[in-house]
């Protein structure tokens, strides 16, 4: 059962200890997917991520923060002037086997606080199963490889297949592993998660597929 950031009082910022509140049973659906909604006069928190993801606390805990840091960021609700928003949609990823493989968990924000230009980022969660530990951006490559020279090429022309425009990307934002802290794994390919004007000026959030096929000799060995 996930454990989820119960809705604190809608006259302020969230209440110390949020954490620690659990998420009904009914809240979550027959997908294994919890529900959490809380909305209010100019303002509207809605999250839906799988339950049962095996660093569940590590990903409670980011949500809680997100939650806490919007509500403080947006302020009371009788302050308002306009319509504010903070929407979490996750979606489960896995590869390999139920006992040996990994899961992944990639959540995409949407945060509108009031202002013309509303944010939309990501944030992931990677699980290997077989040795019970995190995978990282760093864990999920064997040492001394690089795959960044692997990766951009295939990134920068499915963006410009997919924008059907010339996407240029900066080297040194392309080649820069912050961008890329985002993924998920999957038995045929890592997809990475980009946020909102992380490559590129005005370029929306978006994701790309790199066969694990480019980047089968540097995969850790011990990621199925």
């Amino acid at each position: 059962m996930a454990i989820l950031l119960s809705a604190a009082p809608l006259t302020g910022p969230a209440t110390a200890g949020a954490e620690a509140q659990l998420c009904n049973p009914s809240s979550v659906d027959a997908n294994q997917m919890c529900h959490f909604a809380a909305s209010g006069p100019l303002s509207d928190i809605s999250m839906v991520f799988p339950a049962n993801y095996p660093d569940e606390q590590t990903m409670i805990s980011y949500l809680t923060k997100t939650d806490d840091d919007f509500r403080n960021a947006r302020g009371p609700l009788n302050t308002l002037k306009s319509p504010t928003a903070l929407k979490v949609n996750g979606i489960r990823y896995s590869s390999g086997s139920q006992a040996t493989g990994t899961q992944s968990v990639v959540t995409e924000i949407y945060q509108n606080l009031g202002a013309a230009h509303p944010l939309v980022w990501y944030k992931s969660f990677n699980y290997n199963l077989a040795n019970q530990q995190p995978i990282t951006f760093d864990t999920l490559f064997q040492p001394g490889t690089q795959p960044m020279q692997a990766i951009l090429p295939i990134v920068q022309k499915t963006l410009a297949d997919r924008y059907r425009a010339r996407v240029s990307i900066p080297p040194a934002t392309g080649l820069a592993p912050s961008n890329y802290q985002s993924f998920a794994i999957t038995s045929d390919a890592i997809v990475f998660f980009f946020d909102q004007n992380a490559l590129q000026p005005a370029m929306e959030a978006t994701q790309v597929s790199v066969p694990r096929s480019a980047l089968a000799p540097m995969i850790s060995p011990d990621i199925a």
